[in-house]
């Protein structure tokens, strides 16, 4: 039989998307297991927003597999609003990390 305990999960999760000024921000998160005493995902990025185009950069450590093996990922998106974008959806990646997130120049 499976103990209660052995399917107990204790993490903490803290987020943040936080303007810095009219055309910047910053975004961050931290998934951490209390039981394994290890960080389990981090992430940190800044963006920059004109009328125009945008641009984002985003870096993330994190835990891949059951083994442990840790990998990371750097994420650049260049936006020319209107017309289109080169690189990774970094807003739909940042909606689904952080709760509340709004993409910028949706903040109004």
């Amino acid at each position: 039989p499976v103990s209660s305990e052995a399917n107990t999960i204790e993490q903490t999760d803290v987020s943040v998307a936080w303007p810095l000024g009219d055309h910047w921000a910053f975004y961050g998160r931290s998934v951490y297991s209390l039981r394994e005493d290890r960080s389990l995902e981090a992430l940190a990025g800044v963006s920059y927003e004109s009328c125009c185009w945008g641009l984002r950069l985003l870096h993330r450590e994190y835990v891949k597999d059951e083994t442990g093996d840790r990998d990371r990922a750097i994420m650049v998106q260049f936006v020319l609003k209107g017309l289109a974008n080169v690189g990774s959806g970094i807003a739909d990646y940042l909606n689904d990390s952080i709760p509340g997130f709004v993409p910028p120049g949706s903040r109004y």
